[in-house]
């Protein structure tokens, strides 16, 4: 009977060991299991997720990069700033290509990059060939040497012609009106002359308004000397002369002005600012929106792997109060179970 009594107490206290055992295994196995999981969300988001995004943006520098290269080159026309430019634009492109490679890139995306790079570089050859090209990149320079200087010429040569003349005949005739009236003329080509070129120069507000100041003035003297042709005598033709090559300076000139006023005055800056950075912006834009979209991706998942690691937390504790209450359970089963034993041992040994 001892014996069976023992064997039963051996039974109660296996089967208790055995009960905390597995829960224990139970408790290690389902936290082992979430652990994994957020294991991998977290391997997810820092083998792919981050890289990604600092890939675009380094894209994005890569593309202001370009453009400030394009732009060094334009300005200083060094065969060093192009070398780097061009060196630049192929970092750009193999960055470009390598897009494809990251797990989280959009075919129909990387593709549309590709698109709007190669239109990019064809336009910054077409600028470079422009640079390269004086009569074709200073058009406003080329214009003026077209429409205008050779009427300045012919203007100063006649207007000298003329005040020679009448430097020659004032010592014999009174003519120191004509003369006067000669000098006020050249005067006031001259500065109109020099204003315009320095706008040419500067392009600034104050030389635009001294031009527009002197060409009142030349406008006047012409005036005045057109008064007195009739005391020319056959000298009056020269005044003619003078005053036609005038008119169609006159004439001309807005056309040079207009090319100034516009960027057109230079058309490798105004085709890099009217056609390029709209596709370098486009392509920017396309990089920006994909760093956000990426961004706010991230932060979701973020958001998505602190309430898996909060639930892991709240799960393990649960598991742990309702593993340690059973395990209370089956302590107290199991030492009831041993104290009732003994107690039939007892009344056994006593009887």
């Amino acid at each position: 009977m001892r014996l069976d009594s023992a064997k039963r107490l051996g039974l109660i206290l296996f089967a208790g060991i055995g009960a905390i055992f597995v829960l224990t295994a139970v408790t290690i196995s389902l936290t082992i299991t979430k652990t994994e999981t957020l294991q991998h969300h977290s391997q997810k988001v820092l083998e792919n997720e981050i890289p990604y995004v600092i890939h675009l943006m380094d894209l994005e520098s890569q593309v202001y990069k370009t453009v400030n290269g394009l732009n060094e080159y334009l300005i200083s026309g060094d065969i060093g700033d192009l070398l780097n430019f061009r060196q630049d634009m192929i970092l750009l492109k193999e960055m470009i290509n390598s897009q494809a490679q990251q797990v989280e890139a959009d075919y129909k995306v990387t593709s549309l990059m590709k698109v709007i790079y190669n239109k990019y570089n064809a336009k910054a050859k077409e600028v470079i060939e422009i640079k390269g090209d004086y009569q074709l990149n200073f058009i406003g320079i080329v214009k003026a040497a077209e429409l205008l200087n050779p009427l300045h010429l012919q203007f100063s040569g006649a207007l000298n012609n003329l005040i020679d003349i009448q430097l020659e005949e004032s010592v014999e005739t009174d003519r120191r009106e004509v003369l006067d009236r000669l000098i006020k003329m050249k005067n006031a080509w001259t500065n109109m002359i020099i204003s315009l070129r320095s706008y040419f120069t500067t392009k600034s507000d104050f030389d635009r308004d001294q031009l527009n100041f002197f060409r009142d003035e030349t406008q006047s003297a012409m005036i005045d000397l057109l008064d007195i042709r009739q005391q020319l005598d056959f000298d009056a033709v020269f005044i003619d002369e003078l005053g036609q090559i005038y008119r169609i300076y006159m004439q001309n000139l807005p056309e040079v002005l207009g090319l100034y006023q516009t960027e057109k005055w230079r058309m490798d800056f105004y085709v890099t600012r009217n056609e390029i950075y709209p596709i370098t912006d486009n392509l920017r834009k396309l990089v920006r929106s994909l760093v956000e979209k990426r961004k706010l991706q991230t932060a979701e998942n973020s958001l998505e792997l602190n309430t898996e690691v909060d639930q892991l937390g709240d799960r393990s504790r649960y598991i742990l109060i309702v593993a340690l209450l059973i395990i209370l359970l089956v302590l107290f089963i199991v030492v009831r179970s041993v104290s009732s034993l003994l107690s039939q041992l007892e009344i056994q040994r006593n009887s």
